[in-house]
């Protein structure tokens, strides 16, 4: 490392055997898997927000318990709305897409709720709840 520079290397050098159209060093989907394998157990909520054609992956590992909050019109938008191969998404996951980080927010907020959590209080101006 030079002095303010910053170096950008890649996540992992190893190839994986992801079949989705994960970049060659790097697979989300893998990653969820090793770093969080308790995502897979049906007492466990998981959450996945995502907007990138990259993001495709994890989401489909998503069990009945997982929600993935979409970015509208972005490129996972587009896959999820046209690939036959999330049908199985829809029926194991809910799914949420949102604009706005307030709409992201009010949504992953119903979802809580849903799942049984108090609702978090709101911020106050100074940040203070």
């Amino acid at each position: 490392r030079k002095a303010g520079r910053l170096k950008l290397i890649p996540y992992s050098t190893e190839k994986h055997e992801c079949e989705m159209s994960c970049p060659p060093n790097l697979c989300k989907g893998t990653v969820i898997d090793a770093k969080y394998p308790t995502h897979k157990d049906p007492k466990n909520a998981a959450f996945y927000i995502g907007d990138g054609q990259n993001d495709a992956c994890p989401s489909y590992r998503l069990t009945k318990n997982g929600s993935i909050f979409i970015r509208k019109g972005r490129a996972l938008d587009r896959i999820m709305m046209r690939n036959a191969r999330f049908k199985k998404l829809k029926a194991d996951g809910k799914e949420y897409r949102w604009d706005s980080g307030e709409e992201l927010y009010d949504q992953m907020q119903k979802e809580l709720l849903s799942l049984g959590f108090s609702k978090a209080e709101e911020p106050h101006a100074n940040g203070k709840a």
